[in-house]
């Protein structure tokens, strides 16, 4: 996407058909991918979830599988903002809002939106995807990983006043207060959980 200009970035948020019949087409496709967003964010929603705790990272390892073997969720809205200090931005996600006199760009997490684990560079902390690109993530950790009921939380570089400095898409974001104790959920029943090497004893019988 190029570089776009602050009002440019801001007047591309509003389509401006040029016909009544490239109107109604667009509000037909547009209408298509709100349903279809709608749909995915129900099934999520209604399927039965659970916190993901320590434990159930230390469960997952023991059957043999990795974090990245798991569907995320998180618990709660998450909103990203910050400030457009430059006359010129490139905006690939989010929104741009006009408060105080100062543009913010703002990305919005909905509550039970899937993620995937992208990485897990130790035993107490995991990088979660919940948009197309690798770069795009949140972390989530537990402060004591030899405490079985420690649930994964959001994680920041650095917090203040509950509103939490992060690099999101290779920019500094922070995390607004709303979504300062988000939490990680998995399905209830995820299988994977059970799943693994197993043995079963086949018995022994009299000669």
């Amino acid at each position: 996407m190029s570089i776009q200009t602050i009002p440019s970035a801001v007047s591309q948020l509003v389509s401006k058909p040029s016909s009544f019949g490239g109107l109604s087409i667009r509000m037909a496709s547009s209408a298509l991918v709100v349903m279809a967003c709608m749909f995915l964010l129900a099934s999520c929603a209604t399927t039965p979830k659970v916190y993901f705790s320590q434990g159930m990272r230390n469960t997952v390892k023991a059957t043999g599988k990795t974090p990245k073997d798991l569907q995320y969720y998180v618990d709660t809205d998450i909103e990203l903002r910050r400030e457009l200090t430059s006359d010129t931005v490139q905006i690939t996600r989010g929104s741009v809002v006009f408060e105080n006199g100062k543009y913010v760009h703002v990305i919005k997490l909905k509550k039970f939106t899937p993620g995937i684990c992208i990485n897990y560079k130790d035993s107490a902390r995991l990088d979660i995807a919940f948009d197309d690109t690798d770069d795009k993530f949140l972390t989530f950790g537990v402060n004591n990983a030899n405490s079985p009921s420690s649930i994964y939380v959001i994680f920041a570089d650095e917090w203040k006043n509950k509103r939490g400095k992060i690099i999101y898409e290779g920019k500094e974001f922070f995390i607004s207060p709303s979504g300062a104790d988000a939490q990680l959920m998995i399905k209830k029943n995820d299988k994977k959980l059970s799943e693994g090497k197993q043995r079963v004893m086949k018995g022994r019988t009299l000669e």
